[in-house]
């Protein structure tokens, strides 16, 4: 027996400017706070939204940070009070749309957003929320989770709470085609973390495991195409349908140890969340793989017909896949990047280990001994 969870009414190949218009004006929300991106703000792409919504009370918040805190939140939130919003709209990839979850936490429950870095302990509704997703990457538009770094404890956790799940979720591919070639990379990279933690979690069920197949089968067959084409309209579409899919599976399965090691390169060393786990990704498939054989091949049969070999041989061909689309994508990143020296690899391994909720539901055990190689494979 299981329960999958999926509350979210999805709206794909929408024309986000009136599907938000016509949303807001049937449930009778006339005052909107809106949280978007400072580049999706200043490229163009939000203003036929933001003009539609002209003749509705707003108040828009820039967001000009990718790895918001806490106390940065908390700020944001003291700013909104004022227009108490009847739905707050988040635009823009997964930063914009955990500030907008944070903030329909605050301003409906009182005290800190500190207070409910956790699971469950929003005691009140939050504001209804209408998200869109400008990348395709973190599904935030349908989890009930908003992440955000503690700078005092030096975690990255995420307020987690049935009552901040999103109403609607808009998927315009219209609002992603003059998206970076690395965030799309970057973003794309995370959508596929997703599809690929989750079908091999160990909370995983039947129906998370179906969509984590289409998501895997969407998002690593159009990629190299949006990287060839950018402006391909169905590409686009098909990756945010993906990525919508993978964070449904999130949501009802979980991830594993890629994200505990990830969250502690975003924390300590500053590394964007879909770099880091561009970044680690096949190295600790590699590690689950040689702990489980065969681990990854249903994947694999999900996209390629050519079925020969056993599953081993099929599972790595799999983590194979992964590497061609990081160097198809040009994608070269490593540690050193960022200022981190191999001394520092014992500590990041050591915080790379906290997040026991993701390593936990791992397929096979992660600690220390499996860390420190991936992380040195970064450096």
């Amino acid at each position: 027996m299981f329960t999958f969870k999926a509350p979210t009414e999805l709206h794909w190949e929408c024309n986000a400017a009136e599907k938000a218009v016509e949303i807001l004006g049937s449930n009778g929300w006339n005052r909107v706070a809106i949280v978007a991106d400072q580049g999706v703000l200043r490229s163009g792409v939000a203003d036929q939204l933001l003009h539609e919504l002209g003749a509705v009370e707003q108040q828009v918040f820039e967001l000009d940070k990718t790895e918001p805190d806490i106390d940065f939140l908390d700020s944001v939130a003291s700013e909104f009070r004022s227009l108490d919003p009847s739905v707050i709209l988040g635009l823009g990839g997964g930063s914009a749309m955990d500030v907008a979850k944070g903030l329909s936490a605050l301003l409906t429950n009182p005290g800190s957003a500190e207070d409910y870095q956790g699971f469950d302990l929003l005691p009140n509704p939050g504001v209804p929320l209408v998200m869109i997703p400008t990348t395709a990457g973190t599904g935030s538009e349908v989890t009930w989770t908003a992440v955000f770094t503690n700078r005092r404890t030096m975690r990255k956790l995420g307020i987690n709470s049935r009552h901040i799940l999103p109403r609607h979720a808009l998927l315009d591919p219209d609002l992603t085609l003059s998206l970076p070639a690395a965030v799309t990379l970057s973003s794309g990279m995370d959508a596929l973390s997703h599809a690929i933690e989750a079908y091999t979690a160990r909370n995983g069920n039947a129906v998370a495991r179906m969509m984590c197949l289409e998501a895997f089968r969407l998002l690593s067959t159009n990629l190299p195409q949006v990287l060839r084409q950018p402006k391909d309209r169905d590409a686009r579409s098909s990756m945010q349908l993906g990525s919508t899919l993978a964070g449904w599976a999130i949501f009802n399965a979980g991830t594993g140890a890629c994200h505990s090691v990830a969250y502690a390169l975003g924390t300590h060393c500053g590394v964007p969340h879909g770099v880091a786990i561009a970044m680690l990704l096949p190295h600790v498939m590699r590690i689950n793989e040689a702990k489980c054989p065969g681990l990854y091949a249903p994947l694999f049969d999900a996209v390629r017909e050519d079925r020969d070999g056993t599953s081993a041989e099929r599972s790595n061909e799999l983590i194979g896949l992964i590497d061609d689309l990081l160097e198809a994508g040009g994608f070269t990143t490593r540690l050193v990047d960022f200022g981190v020296q191999e001394a520092d690899l014992d500590f990041l391994t050591e915080r790379g280990l906290e997040l026991t909720s993701a390593l936990s539901n791992n397929p096979a055990d992660f600690g220390a001994a499996d860390a420190r190689p991936v992380l040195e494979s970064v450096l």
